[in-house]
């Protein structure tokens, strides 16, 4: 299910008495201030006079932010628009707003949340925006958005979006209805007096920096002590140069076998889950065991380096671990096609790293259709050949 949400922010309006009213204050007290003193006698007169200067400031008090919804649809039929829109506009977005975040809830679950903070240098009006394809599924879901503003002196104003997105079941359709996959666009516009800019941000969590990865190289048997990657959910991508078979096994601290992470021939290159969740806690890999003659690079990278399942197709070679927080709200049904004579299986996992059921098994070239459970957020493919999923 895609999930989107737009941030406007918009800037400030001055407040308190008017320049008019101060100055006039002023003037008074400058009139009380200026005197002239004189001092005489019988004999000589002496005159003194005293001249005082002054000057003005007006002094603008800045009000805190409000917040007007620009978009929010209270009902949204995914078949008549692609697309879920939802905006703000920020009345006196000053230098007394010091952070803004967004909580966007799917079925009163938290889905992900997002705080940014910045100083504000002058007055201007911004807009910050979200994009994406809706997603037709069988119930239909509900999609709140609360965004809210932080100042400096610790008060907090808040809005909240509210859009149910209709399903099948509402609709009086099959879910083989297919929905056109909006583009998604970034646009900035200037006018003389403010400054608008648009950015569309994706409801995925963002793509971790390279500088998050950490990397192990070597070649032929041996056995690696990972355990600086932590006990994070993680990608192990794999790439190895070389003939025969190649075998890496992960195991734990105390070096029992946890289980086989990849078993391929010739040359490897895919990507493969790690410390998976499980009921009794957690599969931590701590050592990798390789089994090769091959020239072999380990890198770990956090489980948002994912490819997200963004549009209704994802395809793609070799093994991998896809973001697919589309299927995490009710059961769904995909094809999957597949050309190689490889094994090719397919697991779900839900949003903490647990199996959430073994979709497909197979091996050589096939297609077909395949149900996969609600609470459903990762998909991990294990392959050779080349695969397409369609939802």
């Amino acid at each position: 299910m895609k999930k989107l949400i737009i941030i406007f922010l918009v800037f400030f309006i001055a407040c308190g008495p008017s320049e008019d009213e101060i100055q006039e204050r002023i003037d008074e007290a400058v009139e009380q201030a200026t005197s002239t003193t004189s001092s005489s006698s019988t004999t000589s007169t002496s005159t003194s006079s005293t001249s005082t200067s002054t000057s003005t400031t007006t002094t603008e008090v800045l009000k805190k932010p409000t917040l007007i919804l620009e978009e929010c649809e209270a009902t949204l039929n995914p078949l008549e628009t692609s697309k879920w829109a939802y905006e703000i506009r920020v009345i006196n977005f000053n230098s007394r707003v010091k952070a803004v975040e967004y909580v966007l809830y799917l079925n009163d679950e938290e889905l992900t949340r997002e705080r940014e903070s910045f100083v504000v240098p002058e007055n201007s009006n911004e807009f910050y925006g979200l994009t994406s394809d809706t997603s037709l599924t069988e119930d239909g879901y509900t999609l709140d958005v609360v965004t809210t503003f932080f100042t400096v002196d610790d008060l907090s104003v808040e809005i909240i979006c509210e859009t149910y997105v209709q399903g099948t079941k509402d609709l009086g359709i099959s879910t083989s209805t297919t929905l056109a996959t909006p583009t998604t666009s970034t646009t900035t516009s200037t006018t003389t007096s403010t400054t608008t800019t648009t950015v569309y941000k994706s409801l995925f969590p963002e793509t971790p920096s390279s500088s998050t990865w950490k990397r192990f190289t070597g070649s032929g048997d041996t056995i690696v002590d990972v355990s600086s990657i932590g006990d994070e959910l993680q990608i192990l991508n794999i790439q190895a140069i070389g003939e025969y078979v190649f075998f890496a096994d992960s195991l734990d601290e105390n070096l029992e076998n946890i289980g086989l992470i990849a078993a391929y021939n010739g040359n490897v290159s895919g990507g493969f889950l790690i410390n998976e969740r499980k009921y009794s806690g957690i599969d931590k890999t701590v050592y990798v065991e390789i089994s090769s003659n091959h020239n072999w690079e380990l890198i770990f990278k956090p489980i948002a380096s994912a490819r997200n399942f963004e549009e209704s197709v994802i395809d793609g070679r070799g093994s991998e671990v896809i973001e697919a927080y589309t299927f995490r709200n009710s059961n769904n049904i995909i094809s999957v096609t597949f050309i190689g004579d490889y094994n090719f299986f397919l697991d779900a996992y839900d949003c903490n790293g647990q199996n959430n059921g073994l979709i497909i098994a197979e091996y050589g070239t096939f297609s077909g259709n395949y149900r996969i459970e609600k609470d459903t957020c990762f998909l991990a493919v294990e392959t050779k050949g080349e695969w397409a999923i369609t939802k």
